[in-house]
């Protein structure tokens, strides 16, 4: 058998021991693996995973998947026997007809011929979802709103999505079980990553003992004579990734020609649509007999009751809540972390919550629906990531570069990932639930990773690492989520002092290649990287870039050209310290300021805006200022008797002049430049020819 005939045997197979197909980001590391490419290989030709995460979360993952799967004593499913224990493993099963076409393969879209039409491989079906749910738990209000809609209003179609992990399959499982007397036809179909709209009709007709060549007419008629319960899982595999929710890939679109009449035309059969997105040209028809229902999380109470058969648990109801909250009361997650509880915590959940990072592990079911986002969805989402609470559409439009279309809010909040914040009355303000930003931030730090590695900001000029606006616990949040880890990052990459000093210089040349004059947030995001890695941005040249959200008191910038620079909310130094000196150019275009600490600073005037940081703080208090004519020279006096000349065309000092025997307390240029007077603090005054 090739990798497609086995393929398609393990993901029936995990069909009928999880109830759900194998994701794409499997699929990717399954076929990989089969091919013996590494994972930097395989990172490498696929769009939104890393290496990092392929090898440690999806592929370990996938090995235990696969060896429950194959279910051979003493055997046990690795990255390297992987052909022979599945080949073996397949030779023996019955799960599928043993002869399987064998279609021309298109590598980058897995179950597709070359000219990227869908293989019509047979679909599965069962009269019931595969799932025991002798043991279902919790839900009771989702499962009364389901009786309600199907039993009671007879709805046509009920789009039950939400999540990964919510538990929707096993919802949809005992909804059945519980309705199934009060229909002739039950029918199940699990809707694989790849199939021919044609195969999905093929199903419904035989579940529904039709001929395999019935129309969607015969099928609608057949919804109306008999009253038929149609189970369709996996609706996410119809929409296209890069594209708002629910978009259809493009060889799925004929499906809307068997939807759209399931829900407008008159009929006594009810269709549960399942899947993480809602399609987008149904959701204008909710309302009557079609409706849609989000699942969300369990209750604390619920997740209490949820657990209580996996072990003894002690906890407040307090801390019920927290766990709750942290995991977004997630099925999935909540059976994950019992055993993280119970084995290294004995049931403690006090003790466990006060170690949260325990729960980055668990963030991998959001991996795929991440990498499916749209650019400005992204966006949205790590802007809502990093303010760490509630935040209104207002204050989102004011920081993120260009606009925010409503449709990409909508296309959020139809995934299910952000959610309107309860109380914000008129407004409009969105919030991330505190497992969707873990797993939002985590998936940026990957991506933030690569843009590194690669030396090109794209997401980086997006967003901020560290907003300045924010209060101070959410900076130190911003710090821990996303530049630490990035400048630990490179600090790991390049742990030579010399070679990480170049890589940040590049970094800095290609911010300059790409963004001069241009909006964004890389050379603050470039100069916090370096600050967190204690290099000096002494003689960076910043000058025509839009440094924004930069906190420039943190030192490391002395020398620093930031002319014609765009700030906002850019924090400086403080350059009024005690006994300020300062003194205006001829045309009153810069200012420069000086104090007893040592600073020296240059500003634009027409924009307030800092220009140059010339001495960001020095051993000798200044005390004396003066401007050449043409404002080619800034002289400065210091406290010990210095006379300084700063070139400020082209290259730029300090060179010392000379040094007097008492502080220099006045400084003054002849109306042509080339005479500099300088006058001591016990009277003398001298001439200097320029």
């Amino acid at each position: 058998m090739d990798f497609e005939d086995i393929i398609q045997l393990v993901n029936q197979a995990v069909i009928s021991r999880k109830g759900r197909p194998l994701k794409t980001v499997e699929r990717i590391v399954l076929q990989g693996a089969w091919e013996n490419a590494t994972y930097t290989q395989i990172s490498e030709n696929t769009v939104g995973y890393t290496e990092d995460y392929l090898k440690k979360d999806v592929g370990p993952n996938l090995w235990k998947l696969l060896t429950e799967v194959v279910d051979r004593a003493a055997i046990k499913v690795t990255k390297r026997n992987l052909q022979n224990v599945l080949q073996d493993w397949a030779a023996q099963s019955t799960q599928l007809p043993a002869s399987l076409p064998d279609p021309a393969v298109n590598p980058t879209l897995p179950g597709s011929t070359a000219q990227g039409e869908a293989i019509a491989d047979p679909l599965a079906w069962w009269e019931l979802p595969p799932i025991d749910v002798a043991d279902f738990l919790g839900r009771q209000p989702d499962l009364a709103m389901l009786h309600q809609l199907i039993a009671t209003d007879h709805c046509r179609l009920v789009m039950l999505w939400g999540l990964p992990g919510c538990g929707k399959t096993f919802l949809a499982a005992a909804i059945a079980q519980q309705l199934r007397q009060q229909f002739d036809r039950c029918c199940y179909v699990a809707l694989p990553q790849e199939f021919a709209p044609s195969a999905l009709m093929e199903a419904l007709a035989a579940a529904l003992g039709l001929p395999g060549s019935a129309t969607v007419d015969q099928l609608i008629q057949r919804l109306a004579d008999r009253r038929c319960l149609v189970i369709l899982d996996g609706g996410e595999h119809l929409f296209a990734a890069g594209q708002l929710a629910g978009t259809y890939r493009p060889h799925f679109v004929p499906i809307q020609d068997l939807l759209r009449p399931i829900a407008k035309h008159q009929h006594r059969s009810c269709v549960l649509w399942v899947g993480q997105e809602q399609p987008q040209d149904l959701i204008p028809l909710v309302g009557g007999r079609v409706r849609s229902h989000l699942l969300n999380g369990f209750s604390a109470q619920e997740a209490r009751e949820f657990l209580r058969g996996r072990g003894l648990f002690t906890g407040s109801e307090t801390h019920w809540q927290q766990l709750v909250n942290h995991l977004s009361g997630n099925p999935r997650r909540l059976t994950e972390i019992a055993s993280v509880i119970l084995n290294l915590y004995r049931g403690d959940l006090g003790q466990f919550l006060a170690d949260i990072p325990a729960l980055e592990g668990t963030t991998a079911d959001l991996a795929a629906p991440l990498a499916r986002l749209t650019a400005p969805e992204l966006d949205l989402l790590a802007w809502l990531a990093l303010a760490q609470q509630p935040i209104s559409l207002a204050d989102l439009q004011q920081g993120m570069i260009g606009s925010l279309p409503m449709e990409v809010v909508q296309s959020l909040l139809a995934r299910g990932m952000a959610q309107i914040s309860e109380g914000s009355g008129a407004r409009i303000v969105l919030e991330l639930p505190p497992f969707t930003r873990s797993a939002v931030l985590h998936h940026l730090l990957q991506l933030l990773m690569v843009e590194v590695d690669r030396e090109s900001f794209q997401l980086l000029q997006r967003i901020p690492l560290l907003s300045t606006t924010a209060p101070e616990r959410v900076q130190t949040l911003q710090q821990k989520s996303l530049l630490a880890p990035l400048a630990d990052h490179l600090q790991q990459q390049y742990p030579e002092p010399e070679a990480l000093q170049e890589k940040l210089q590049r970094l800095h040349r290609g911010v300059r290649s790409q963004y001069l004059n241009q909006p964004g947030y890389g050379a603050g995001n470039l100069i916090h990287l370096c600050q967190r890695l204690d290099i000096a941005l002494t003689g960076v040249d910043f000058s025509q870039l839009a440094v924004w959200h930069a906190n420039l008191r943190r030192g490391g910038i002395q020398g620093a050209n930031f002319s014609q620079a765009r700030f906002e909310h850019t924090l400086f130094a403080m350059a009024l310290g005690r006994d300020p000196v300062m003194v205006f150019s001829r045309e009153a275009e810069l200012i420069a300021i000086g104090d007893r600490d040592g600073r020296l600073l240059l500003w634009e005037v027409a924009t307030g805006k800092l220009s140059r940081v010339l001495i960001e703080s020095g051993p000798v208090p200044i005390r004396a200022l003066a401007f050449s004519p043409d404002c080619a020279w800034l002289a400065v006096g210091s406290e010990n008797g210095d006379l300084c000349l700063w070139a400020l065309q082209g290259a730029y000092g300090p060179e010392e002049f000379t040094r007097q025997q008492q502080p220099v307390v006045e400084l003054a240029f002849s109306p042509d430049g080339a005479w500099l007077a300088a006058g001591g603090a016990d009277g003398t005054v001298q001439i200097w020819d320029m």
